[in-house]
């Protein structure tokens, strides 16, 4: 089945330019709450435990109805000790009301920046182990590749719930959320009602890094481009911009709904600046030297099941598009995921564990998937091959046309509008 959506979505980078040419009260309000941390990246601070930072961070989390559990280390050898995960609320949890648990996405993410405020529902959120106010006590475990893995994060979860005296609940899973939601669902069935998976990833492979659909949509759009738009865009990538800037770009506009016209109009904005403005604004899309707010990522929590699950850290395998001579969009070959993020913790490339496949993980309780047709990160047929061969019972499929990385969340999201009250 397939709906589409017509109202206009802006994507929360066209808040940025927005903001910079007419002050956005919407975008301010978004930065806000990470705007008092020193961000440093891990190599060069005193480590944090996640008590630490959450005790330091309470004017942000003061509205958090907070659960701190102690869970094995290691659930294949718990005499190795225990460690805290930390879950919470936005309001007091009603047993009488439904409950959903929410796996958000990253990896190395906390949920706190979708928040999903439902009406007379219970949401659990919680901080997987090594992000956030999961940080655990020793800076050993931290670095431990060990203590990281998709299937560790669902057993966290099964705690959380048993800790709460919750029976079966909604499991739902945003991205590689979906990863370690499915595998819940797969391992505890009694604790599962039903499964709600959005931006689905099937495999950890490369079909996962180098999505051709997402090359197709940005190939597709720049190819519809007047032919003056063209030439700049491609100049700017021969001289003040990286080459891969327009696909970079690109592929953030594709998290959203309605992701190529909030690129052509961000387009439109960008391309009539000045050079120095134009450098300022591309720059905010360089992933590469972006700092941390700790409170909502972790790096390392981030890079230590990257480089463990997925071929993401394959030498020569990237998943950054650039063009070639006769302006067709391609892969291009370098080692940077794996020179950033997985050297500098030791791994080499022997040491991926296991690549993560949802046939793995067959779910017989009842399974429903919200796909976005243009889905920039994961793309529309990981979600497809997902529905085909991993659910066993009964399931729904919704695919919005149009559709980026968030088709319910960013509809969720975007009606909320500025007021930071409404719910």
């Amino acid at each position: 089945m397939k709906i589409r959506r017509s109202s206009q979505i802006q994507f929360f980078v066209y808040f940025c330019i927005a903001t910079w040419l007419s002050s956005s009260v919407c975008y301010s309000q978004m930065v806000e709450v990470g705007s008092n941390l020193n961000m440093k990246t891990l190599s060069d601070s005193k480590y944090i435990t996640g008590r630490e930072l959450c005790f330091n961070r309470s004017s942000v989390l003061k509205k958090e109805f907070a659960y701190w559990i102690r869970v094995p280390k290691s659930y294949k050898e718990p005499k190795l000790g225990t460690t805290e995960v930390y879950a919470y609320t936005f309001k007091p949890i009603v047993k009488t009301n439904p409950t959903v648990l929410f796996f958000t996405g990253g990896p190395g993410m906390s949920g706190r920046s979708i928040p999903m405020h439902l009406k007379n529902t219970n949401v659990i959120y919680f901080d997987p182990r090594g992000v956030a106010c999961s940080r655990p006590e020793l800076e050993t475990d931290f670095l431990d590749p060990n203590f990281y893995s998709s299937t560790t994060t669902a057993f966290d979860a099964f705690e959380i719930l048993k800790h709460l005296k919750l029976n079966a609940v909604s499991i739902y899973g945003h991205s590689y959320g979906t990863v370690a939601a499915t595998i819940f669902a797969s391992y505890f069935p009694s604790k599962t009602k039903n499964l709600i998976l959005e931006g689905v990833v099937y495999s950890a492979d490369s079909s996962l890094v180098q999505s051709e659909l997402k090359k197709t949509i940005l190939q597709k759009f720049f190819d519809s481009l007047d032919y003056r738009i063209q030439d700049k865009i491609i100049s700017l990538g021969n001289s003040l911009l990286a080459k891969t800037w327009f696909a970079n770009v690109g592929s953030m506009m594709l998290y959203l709904n309605e992701g190529v016209v909030s690129y052509a109009k961000f387009l439109d904005i960008v391309l009539s600046l000045s050079d120095e403005q134009i450098f300022q604004a591309i720059g905010n899309f360089d992933l590469k030297d972006t700092d941390e707010d700790l409170l909502y990522s972790s790096r390392t929590g981030f890079a230590m099941i990257s480089c463990q699950e997925t071929t993401a850290s394959n030498f020569d395998q990237s998943s950054s598009l650039a063009f070639n001579l006769n302006r067709k969009l391609e892969y291009i070959k370098e080692n940077y995921f794996f020179d950033f993020y997985c050297f500098p913790l030791g791994f080499n490339q022997k040491q991926i564990k296991a690549i993560y496949h949802a046939n793995n993980y067959p779910v017989k309780v009842p399974v429903y998937y919200l796909l976005g047709q243009n889905d920039g990160a994961t793309d529309l047929n990981q979600g497809l091959k997902h529905y085909k061969n991993v659910a066993k019972g009964i399931k729904k499929l919704l695919i919005m046309l149009d559709g980026g990385h968030m088709p319910n969340l960013g509809f969720i999201k975007d009606n909320w509008g500025c007021d930071s009250d409404k719910k």
